[in-house]
């Protein structure tokens, strides 16, 4: 992995703008791309890109399963250790529900999460598929919109299909929550001595195994 990273520039400044990702896909020169599906149109737009041969894999997982990933928004938990954790369920579930349980009808719950941050799918299904209703009855008016790229690589959406749905239910009925490690003791170790080797300062040996000696003793200080 290091090695793959070290040939990359420093820095971006100065580099000539390259086509989109939607023209190197089409161009067969990628293979694979992170899909970002924050609504039922983003799902059209990436079907476009690849084609009909797209195919949702995820990332790889250590038991073989799914690697579709969950980013969310406002998320909640309780303590293990809480002595009140029917209270702090029952908090949660009021928060999860009240945008569906205020009487709003479709088009109002669209609105909600749509027309202001974070734009994107709600966590309960009811209201995903209040937000699926109306935007297949708002689609009958035959204004399904274009995404368009700087290099011209463009795509017309359309209409909606409950095929189109189902197939997103499905990704969110196997994705896990994602947990960043960004900030983590064992990320600094890795960027800090990874950085020396991409100077030159270290060989990729000697880079590797103090970053395995380094990550072990923490994790066999943690331990104690």
């Amino acid at each position: 992995m290091l090695e793959f990273v070290k040939r990359f520039p420093d820095s971006v400044d100065g580099v000539q703008r390259e086509v989109s990702l939607p023209s190197k896909i089409q161009n067969g020169d990628v293979l694979f791309a992170i899909a970002d599906i924050k609504g039922v149109k983003d799902f059209q737009l990436y079907g476009g890109i690849f084609g009909e041969t797209a195919a949702g894999v995820g990332f790889p997982t250590a038991d073989g399963r799914g690697g579709t990933l969950m980013f969310a928004d406002n998320a909640f938990g309780i303590v293990s250790g809480s002595e009140n954790k029917a209270g702090a369920w029952n908090f949660i579930e009021s928060v999860l529900q009240r945008k569906y349980t205020e009487g709003m009808d479709k088009e109002e719950v669209y609105a909600a999460y749509y027309f202001q941050p974070p734009w994107q799918f709600p966590a309960i299904k009811k209201a995903v598929l209040a937000i699926a209703d109306y935007t297949m009855e708002r689609d009958l008016n035959g204004k399904f919109g274009a995404r368009i790229y700087s290099d011209g690589w463009s795509f017309d959406f359309h209409a909606v299909t409950w095929d189109e749905i189902n197939a997103i239910l499905d990704l969110v009925s196997d994705a896990t929550p994602y947990f960043s490690v960004e900030n983590s003791e064992i990320m600094d170790i890795i960027n800090e001595e990874a950085a020396a080797y991409y100077s030159g300062q270290k060989g990729i040996d000697d880079a590797v195994g103090i970053i395995q000696n380094r990550v072990q003793v923490y994790l066999y200080e943690q331990r104690k």
